[in-house]
C-alpha cells in the first residue's frame, strides 16, 4: 500500500520541478480564462466527471463549486495537476 502513494508523491514533485523550470504552469494560465465558467471536469484519479464552476485559482490549486441534485453547493479545492480533462459547458 505504501508504494503507490510514494510513487504519486514523486510524480507530483517531478511535475512541480518541471513547472518551476517553465515558470507559471501552462494549465493554470488556461484555468485563468475559465474563471466563473461552468465546466465538466475529469480527474486523474478516475473519479467520474462532474460539473463545476471554476471559482478561483493560483499556480497550483483551483477552487471548484458544484451543486448536487438537491441544490446543495459543495466547494472543493484541488491541485490543478490532478485534473486530466476539462470540457467547457
Amino acid at each position: 500500500m505504501g508504494l503507490p502513494s510514494k510513487v504519486k508523491k514523486l510524480e507530483r514533485q517531478m511535475k512541480k520541478i518541471n513547472r518551476n523550470e517553465k515558470g507559471e504552469s501552462d494549465m493554470s494560465k488556461m484555468f485563468e480564462e475559465l474563471k466563473g465558467k461552468e465546466c465538466k471536469i475529469t480527474f486523474d484519479s478516475g473519479i467520474q466527471s462532474l460539473n463545476y464552476k471554476v471559482e478561483d485559482l493560483d499556480d497550483e490549486w483551483v477552487k471548484l463549486i458544484s451543486t448536487d441534485k438537491k441544490g446543495v453547493q459543495k466547494t472543493e479545492i484541488v491541485r490543478i495537476e490532478d485534473i486530466s480533462k476539462v470540457e467547457i459547458l
